[in-house]
């Protein structure tokens, strides 16, 4: 008789449990935040990195030291691999979205002027002038 040997791991295993709390709970923790966050209309796109500030591609969730959990991850549930590709994809596009208005609003001389008064207006050593 011969036995059928099965890819998956065992329930409880220690793979699995690496899996739990190195690549799944971060990754649930940042799309809950993120969920938050959108849902109040708090993007927070940062000019000077180009780039949502608490938001991120799905492997900055997870501690770069747990990146082989998450490659580990994936190979086992590959269907994952488009659900993270298309979040990341879209966030991609949001910053990107965000940069060329950035850079659109940036062509304005009155914008310029006012973004330098705010940011003048931000620094405790320079008041705002007029």
């Amino acid at each position: 008789m011969v036995r059928k040997v099965s890819n998956q791991p065992k329930r409880y295993s220690q793979r699995v449990a690496a899996w739990i709390y190195t690549v799944i709970n971060p990754v649930w923790e940042g799309l809950q935040r993120e969920i938050e966050l959108l849902e109040r209309g708090n993007a927070t796109w940062r000019y000077y990195s180009k780039r949502c500030e608490f938001i991120r591609p799905i492997q900055e969730y997870i501690e770069s030291t747990q990146w082989p959990n998450y490659s580990d991850f994936l190979v086992e549930y590959p269907e994952f691999k488009d659900s993270f590709g298309s979040h990341d994809a879209t966030l991609e596009a949001v910053n990107n979205s965000a940069d060329a208005l950035f850079g659109w609003l940036l062509s304005f001389p009155q914008f310029n002027d006012t973004f330098a008064l705010c940011l003048r207006a931000t620094r405790k050593d320079a008041p705002p002038t007029r």
